[in-house]
């Protein structure tokens, strides 16, 4: 699980690299330059969810039902978690 923990208040000052919202618009997910990914309910901002990376964040992607969140980077690594619990599921290194 390395760096990405949902631990840390995350208050980036990088600009935003990746974003991607749900089916149905209910959430939205920002990654940054610095590598942070953050979940947010969208109709009222509130965080439900951030990782603290440390590469930029490329490329973002959740399924239908909110429930995954795929997310690549500079690293060349792909990551999926789970959205809900926050724990990170599987992590490939050197996608090319």
């Amino acid at each position: 699980k390395g760096d990405w923990e949902d631990t840390r208040e995350l208050m980036s000052t990088d600009r935003v690299t990746a974003m991607t919202t749900g089916l149905h618009g209910e959430l939205l997910v920002t990654g940054t330059q610095d590598g942070d990914v953050r979940v947010f309910k969208s109709l009222n901002g509130e965080r439900l969810r951030a990782w603290m990376g440390t590469v930029e964040v490329l490329a973002l992607a959740l399924s239908p039902n909110n429930r995954f969140l795929a997310a690549s980077g500079l690293d060349q690594n792909l990551r999926l978690w789970d959205v809900q619990f926050g724990a990170l599921l599987w992590s490939v290194e050197n996608v090319k």
